[in-house]
């Protein structure tokens, strides 16, 4: 009687297995559907924005002939914008969707403003088109424009690429803001008095400091960082103003702490965590500047870890209530003063954010709503990477179809540079449901999605017609490309799912014919190769040996 309630038993397990594997096999199919729209639609998208490029120059313009505030007498190609929020994240598409697109029109564009946009000062210019001519501006406007380019444009290239071509261009524009810097203080000179610029080029730096050893990007960016920590926010009630004059010591008692403002907060907390790491006197020092710099912020969020838009540094009242589609780029702060810190309070802050951000499906973030969606949903998936709180997976795949349905027929999205960011957002969510793995000939014939299963992931591949190409692993960047010892959170990062190390061991188990390979991290991120027939497909299960 023992054997007959055993036998039923291993009945019903494997009966349970199977709908288990049914299920994940089913969500898989429809994952890699979503996953096949998405490209097609970032792919559209880009094909708009190419169509209108300048013939002469290259370059693109940083709005569509349509949009309201298209001049043909006024500069179409702006550093700030064109170059930082448009063109970028239209090298990170075609780089993984269309390889003739990179090795024409995006290299074209980098090698012609290179070229034809920078000045004798190193720094680049705007341009107006038909016919082209460059723009001049004042320094302080320059500089601007390179901080928006390295920071907001090509740190997320490097993030993904490494030492590219466009790292390059981020070395070149950094050494050139630094050569031109015209604000003397008594910690140093530092490229500007404005909170913005200082806290693109600390996120810039910390990462070009730990990615080369280069001391000289460490000794800028504690210029920064000292000029804040020992003179701004001691001034002004703990906080660093938007504005800050130097030469007279004084500032506009205002902080914006949304995007043009936020950035000094998580530059100043990377740049702590580094110190602290590498056993650096400044990283005592630091710590309680950036400490109460945290603790005051807490005091205007609202009862959902949410942030308004600006405020009075003096009194810390609220100047602008909108709500802050910056919130999760915020929380790299929190999240890189608790790694440094092992403070827990600042990590169950990021907690309570997570868990109650459902409260804001389909809210109005900007005026502007792509732009809204994409800042807001790349911040929640940043902080998701790092402490998966259902809530807030739920919201972001609510909201990213919010987002995804702002695309009109022709392509484009709204018309302006904030396309690009569209895109930007679109690939990281991406790579959310395929785990960090592409392939390395990615056509609508083929179709991936990956869900992480145990301590490794289950990936589903079809095919539509016969496919061969390779199945490509995510590394852990943070260390392979910028040699952080810790997954600090950076502004503007492509978070880290399923990653190999090089030198790790790996099985891989296909589903179907149950066989077993082992592999080396280094093979995985060089590409698996697939041979595929129509109508086909496979299931991997990986994990770490």
């Amino acid at each position: 009687m023992k054997w007959f309630y055993i036998l039923l038993i291993l009945i019903f397990s494997t009966i349970s297995f199977s709908k288990d594997q049914m299920l994940i096999t089913d969500q898989a199919s429809k994952d890699a559907m979503l996953n096949n729209q998405i490209i097609e639609k970032m792919k559209k998208n880009m094909n708009v924005w190419l169509s209108q490029k300048d013939q002469e120059s290259g370059l693109l313009p940083k709005f569509l002939t349509f949009f309201k505030n298209y001049n043909q007498d006024n500069p179409l190609y702006t550093v700030k914008d064109t170059a930082a929020d448009l063109y970028p994240f239209l090298v990170l598409t075609s780089y993984y969707f269309d390889k003739n697109t990179l090795n024409n029109d995006m290299f074209t564009f980098l090698r012609n403003e290179i070229l034809l946009t920078t000045g004798s000062d190193g720094l680049p210019r705007d341009a107006s088109f038909q016919p082209f001519r460059l723009v001049e501006n004042n320094l302080n406007y320059n500089i601007f424009g390179a901080s928006e380019y390295a920071k907001d444009g090509l740190t997320p290239v490097v993030e993904l690429l490494g030492r590219s071509a466009w790292y390059y261009r981020m070395v070149d524009l950094v050494e050139a803001i630094f050569e031109n810097a015209p604000i003397e203080t008594k910690y140093g000179t530092i490229p500007s008095g404005s909170a913005e610029v200082n806290g693109e080029l600390l996120q810039t730096l910390c990462r070009l400091f730990s990615m080369t050893g280069t001391e000289k990007y460490l000794d800028w960016a504690e210029a920064i960082a000292d000029a804040y920590c020992f003179q701004v926010l001691p001034m002004n009630n703990g906080l660093p103003v938007s504005d800050w004059d130097f030469a007279e010591n004084k500032g506009n008692d205002e902080l914006r702490i949304r995007d043009h403002g936020c950035e000094i907060i998580g530059g100043l907390a990377l740049l702590f965590a580094i110190e602290m790491d590498q056993g650096r006197e400044r990283g005592a020092h630091y710590y309680f500047a950036v400490k109460n710099m945290l603790d005051q912020l807490e005091k205007v969020m609202n009862q959902d870890g949410q942030f308004p838009n600006k405020i009075k540094c003096s009194d810390l009242s609220v100047i602008d209530d909108g709500l802050n589609d910056n919130w999760g780029y915020l929380y790299t702060a929190w999240w890189d003063f608790y790694l440094a810190t092992d403070e827990e309070h600042y990590k169950e802050t990021i907690v309570h954010a997570l868990e109650n951000i459902s409260k804001y499906k389909n809210a109005k973030w900007e005026t502007m709503p792509a732009d809204g969606y994409a800042d807001s949903i790349e911040g929640a998936l940043q902080m998701v990477n790092r402490i998966p709180v259902q809530e807030a997976v739920d919201w972001i795949n609510s909201e990213i179809k919010n987002m995804m349905d702002l695309q009109q027929p022709e392509g484009y999205i709204e018309g302006w540079y904030g396309d690009g960011n569209w895109n930007r957002t679109l690939l990281m969510y991406l790579f959310l449901k395929t785990q960090g793995c592409f392939l390395d000939y990615w056509t609508q014939d083929i179709q991936l999605s990956a869900q992480q299963q145990g301590n490794g992931i289950h990936i589903y591949l079809s095919a539509t017609r016969d496919w061969t190409g390779r199945l490509v692993f995510d590394q852990p960047r943070h260390k392979t490309i910028f040699q952080f010892t810790q997954n600090y959170a950076r502004i503007n990062e492509f978070p880290e799912w399923f990653t190999v190390v090089p030198d790790g061991l790996y099985k891989v188990i296909d589903q179907k014919t149950k066989k077993e390979s082992v592999y080396l991290g280094s093979e995985m991120i060089r590409g698996l190769k697939y041979n595929m027939e129509k109508d086909s497909s496979i299931e991997l299960l990986v994990f770490p040996m």
